[in-house]
């Protein structure tokens, strides 16, 4: 547990020790499942697909694939959909975004839904996924209650550590009042 401990204490807003941590969860848990996807993933998870332009691709058994794109205090460009909901829409993969930090203010769920509709070729709603903060802490904390490899379970309960850290720091950056402005 000191090794995974050590790894969380890296920096929350570390993307790539998000994905390090999701790679392993994806692979050996039912994280997809626990995130609203059907199906059983095969047991190997792809990281930095297609050219990068996805984080993670994961293999279903009914022959499709869910393409993830992991975002931690990142902006996610219209131009970055675009090109994801293409390939995903022509593949007729799955399409998730795990949105992290602030990244969940600037591309929420609302506005990710109304680019989807705006596009000319892209996949159907039911094919486009967005996991916030939230979404993803209730996934993560109960694969810690229902995960039976001790060390699983040891990196699901670290992880959701880590992301109950940054969402009471999201939330209390989301209640601070405006500074040197009296509001009555």
């Amino acid at each position: 547990m000191a090794a995974i401990d050590l790894l969380l204490n890296w920096s929350p807003a570390s993307e790539r020790m998000h994905q390090v941590v999701l790679a392993g969860l994806l692979q050996h848990t039912p994280l997809l499942r626990q995130l609203g996807i059907s199906g059983s993933p095969l047991p190997s998870v792809a990281t930095e697909t297609q050219g990068r332009l996805f984080d993670f691709t994961v293999p279903l058994d009914k022959g499709r694939n869910v393409q993830i794109e992991l975002k931690v205090d990142a902006t996610l460009s219209d131009d970055q959909m675009r090109r994801q909901m293409v390939a995903a829409a022509g593949a007729n993969d799955v399409l998730m975004y795990v949105l992290l930090g602030t990244t969940q203010l600037c591309s929420s769920r609302g506005y990710i839904e109304d680019f989807r509709v705006r596009q000319q070729v892209s996949p159907k709603e039911e094919d486009v996924i967005v996991v916030d903060l939230a979404t993803m802490r209730r996934a993560v904390s109960s694969l810690v209650a229902e995960t039976r490899d001790p060390d699983h379970r040891d990196l699901a309960a670290a992880y959701d550590s880590l992301l109950r850290y940054m969402e009471e720091s999201f939330c209390a950056f989301e209640a601070k009042p405006i500074g040197g402005m009296d509001i009555d």
